[in-house]
C-alpha cells in the first residue's frame, strides 16, 4: 500500500544512494524505436565512463524493481510506455528512489516517456550526465 514501504517478502527494502562513479547502471534500448538506436548507445557511452558498469536486462520492470532492492544503483531508458513503469516505479518510490522523466517531471502514464530512476544523489549525478550529453549533442549541431 503506498506509504508503507517497499518489502521483498518480509524484508523491507530500499535503494542504495552511491555515486554515479561507484553504480551498477541498467538501462534499456528502446527497442520498438528505432530512431533512438544511436542516442541510446551514444549517451550509454558516456553513461559507461562516468559509471562504474551497465548492465542490460530486456525488462524495465524487473530493472526498475532491482533499484527498489539495491540490485542495481540506477536504470534509465529514453521512451518507456506506461505499463513498463507503472507498478514497478511505485514499488522503487516507496523503497526511496525517485523516478522521474529526463527533465525531472513527473512521469506520464497516458502515453510514453523517459525513466530515469534511482536513489537522490545517484539521480543528480545522472541528471548531470544527461545534461552534458545534450549539450554536446546540440553543440555538434
Amino acid at each position: 500500500m503506498k506509504g508503507q514501504g517497499a518489502y521483498l517478502g518480509n524484508e523491507k527494502i530500499k535503494c542504495s544512494n552511491v555515486a554515479l562513479k561507484k553504480s551498477i547502471v541498467g538501462f534499456g534500448t528502446a527497442p520498438y524505436n528505432d530512431e533512438l538506436n544511436h542516442e541510446t548507445f551514444a549517451f550509454s557511452e558516456m553513461v559507461f565512463n562516468n559509471c562504474n558498469d551497465l548492465r542490460r536486462s530486456g525488462s524495465s520492470a524487473l530493472d526498475i524493481c532491482y533499484v527498489a532492492c539495491s540490485r542495481l544503483d540506477f536504470f534509465y531508458e529514453l521512451s518507456l510506455f506506461p505499463w513498463d513503469y507503472g507498478a514497478s516505479g511505485l514499488i522503487a518510490t516507496e523503497a526511496g528512489a525517485r523516478i522521474s522523466d529526463f527533465d525531472e517531471k513527473p512521469l506520464s502514464y497516458t502515453k510514453k516517456c523517459s525513466v530515469a530512476c534511482g536513489g537522490i544523489f545517484t539521480f543528480d549525478e545522472f541528471i548531470k550526465v544527461r545534461r552534458d550529453f545534450e549539450k554536446s549533442r546540440d553543440e555538434m549541431k
